[in-house]
């Protein structure tokens, strides 16, 4: 069997982004968003919403989105630490067979080290 989470895009810190004839902006961002969680629900695939959790977490402030983004667009480690927060939260409660307790996201989630 096949589990489903559908992700939503970050919100992109349009300002820190800094590049005007680019869609991708704060509130195109936030439009898909809201279409990915309007799907999810329809077809009740669950979502894991990065765009509400990074920006609340940023005291919805769009400036303050800068933390969890490496340049306004792509995330750095700490935007990656609420995906991965977010997707073991909907694990646990959705796909609770997929346990990481029992070693089943092993292969999903490896280690990765970087050496200097």
């Amino acid at each position: 069997d096949t589990c489903i989470i559908l992700i939503t895009p970050p919100p992109v810190n349009t300002k820190q982004w800094n590049r005007p004839d680019d869609p991708r902006v704060f509130e195109t961002t936030k439009t898909y968003a809201e279409a990915v969680k309007e799907v999810g629900e329809k077809e009740n695939v669950p979502v894991a919403d990065i765009w509400t959790s990074i920006f609340d977490t940023a005291g919805r402030s769009e400036e303050n989105c800068a933390k969890y983004l490496w340049d306004g667009l792509h995330l750095n480690s700490d935007g990656y630490n609420i995906v991965f927060q977010d997707i073991i939260d909907i694990v646990e409660r959705v796909y609770p067979e997929l346990n990481a307790e029992d070693g089943k996201l092993q292969d999903i989630f490896i280690p990765c080290v970087v050496s200097q």
